[in-house]
């Protein structure tokens, strides 16, 4: 909804909201006879100095302060979008700072923008560079880069294809996911296709999480801040594969019957029906009120 709401401010108008889904036929493919990879850790794993890095050659220096305060709200308030962030800690800066930011941001409309993304950027790299430093012992694969030194146990593996990421979801007995500041809804297609790969989602939480996946049922979720959370849960995780591949068969399920093209496609044609009936209704409405001759 917040992110429907900062459309509406730019403009846009007749916004509806379409879970993501998988095909039906990611549901079908062949298992591996075995799980290769304890818990795989989808990427990529970002220093956040580089996203600072690179946003001071996009944005004026002078809101290169304001921009990095932003990120660390939003780390520090993991429910916190961008815009909410922003607005709480422009004031917090001195008057000709707040002067400066918004006379840029209403001459560069596409670089508010800009700067929004970057922001949730430098959040999510900070949220998963956490989420990687204290894990040391366990076996963890990193799917895609990582630009940060690695911990005892960790390894970076790559996939070429879209068939090779797949293959490696069912290969994952766990796949450890820290979702990107910048998506508004809690769940994307990687957590789909993760499950729908017979994959256990461990992921971290949000309050519209529950309207997607029942924790603790089909997903699991952790506090992103708590590494205590994320250290129990795991462990616990991996000492538990019969609980473990409980919840991810579940998970499975849950997309089957809710997260496929075919349910897409209903909901789309419902929104079709309402928009044609509320038209129909207005027309009707007009035929009612306008004067006989």
């Amino acid at each position: 909804m917040k992110h429907a709401d900062f459309l509406r401010s730019l403009g846009y108008q007749n916004i509806y909201f379409l879970a993501p889904f998988v095909s039906s036929e990611l549901l079908e493919r062949p298992a591996p006879e075995e799980k290769t990879i304890q818990v795989l850790f989808p990427g990529p794993v970002v220093d956040p100095n580089i996203i600072v890095q690179e946003s001071s050659k996009i944005f004026p220096q002078d809101i290169l302060p304001l921009f990095v305060e932003v990120g660390e709200f939003m780390h520090r308030n993991p429910e916190v979008d961008a815009i909410f962030a922003l607005e709480y800690i422009l004031p917090l800066f001195n008057y000709e700072i707040q002067e400066y930011f918004i006379k840029w941001r209403n001459e560069n409309p596409e670089g508010y923008i800009n700067f929004l993304i970057n922001a949730g950027l430098y959040t999510t790299a900070r949220k998963r560079l956490f989420a990687l430093s204290f894990l040391d012992g366990i076996d963890i694969k990193i799917l895609g880069d990582a630009q940060v030194p690695l911990k005892e146990g960790q390894e970076v593996i790559n996939a070429e294809t879209q068939e090779d990421v797949l293959n490696i979801y069912a290969s994952s007995l766990v796949s450890f996911l820290s979702f990107p500041s910048i998506v508004p809804s809690s769940i994307g297609f990687t957590p789909l296709e993760a499950a729908s790969q017979n994959s256990c989602i461990m992921i971290d939480y949000r309050a519209s999480i529950p309207g997607f996946f029942i924790p603790d049922q089909e997903i699991i979720t952790y506090s992103p801040l708590d590494r205590l959370d994320i250290e129990e849960k795991l462990l616990f995780l991996l000492d538990s594969e019969d609980q473990l591949l409980e919840i991810a068969n579940r998970a499975k399920e849950k997309i089957r019957n809710t997260f496929t093209e075919t349910h897409r496609a209903q909901f789309v044609s419902e929104i079709i029906k309402q928009i044609y009936d509320q038209a129909m209704n207005s027309l009707n409405k007009d035929d009612q009120t306008r004067p006989t001759q």
